[in-house]
């Protein structure tokens, strides 16, 4: 797969994306069959559907989980994602 970084810095949670992301994707996609995947930044399901990428990688919301409520926080956050990829 071909990591896109979404944003310049460093990694984290963001509440917005960068506004020529999707353009950014579109371009790649003009000249590559690679799927894309898309981290740095990435924190919602609202930016997932944004960015229109075949997938994401968000490391650092998991961290976050984990951080604010421990492994159980963080069970609870994987089942979440894992009901949302059942039901689209």
């Amino acid at each position: 797969y071909f990591y896109l970084v979404s944003k310049f810095g460093v990694t984290g949670i963001d509440k917005k994306l960068s506004p020529v992301l999707p353009k950014k994707i579109l371009e790649i996609k003009k000249y590559s069959k690679i799927p894309i995947a898309v981290g740095f930044g990435v924190s919602s399901q609202k930016h997932m559907k944004k960015i229109n990428a075949s997938g994401v990688i968000i490391g650092s919301f998991f961290t976050e989980a984990y951080n604010s409520g421990g492994l159980a926080k963080l069970k609870v956050v994987l089942k979440k994602i894992a009901k949302n990829f059942k039901h689209g």
